[in-house]
């Protein structure tokens, strides 16, 4: 099946815009193909901008203390800009802690 066949069945199952649609399955075609780029940045940012808590959730990584990692928190600039570069080709912003 061709990229754009594809693109425009996701398009109308997954209620996305076609350019998007396109862009996952070209990105897709390019790792399948060994690229490590793809045509445009990811529509999902999973952001974790800090790596504190006081809480000790069961079910929390972080708050359970299974992640070892050198805890802080990322400067807001930073997150800033991180953002700024990614914000055009975004669908999904998920913030977590």
């Amino acid at each position: 099946m061709k990229l754009y066949t594809m693109a425009w069945s996701m398009a109308q199952k997954r209620q996305m815009t076609a350019r998007k649609a396109f862009d996952i399955v070209s990105n897709e075609f390019l790792r399948s193909a060994g690229k490590t780029g793809g045509l445009r940045p990811p529509a999902l940012l999973l952001f974790e901008p800090a790596s504190v808590c006081n809480l000790t959730c069961p079910f929390c990584k972080l708050g359970n203390g299974d992640i070892k990692r050198e805890k802080g928190i990322m400067k807001p600039a930073l997150v800033e800009k991180i953002v700024e570069e990614v914000r055009d080709s975004l669908q999904v912003a998920l913030f977590t802690n």
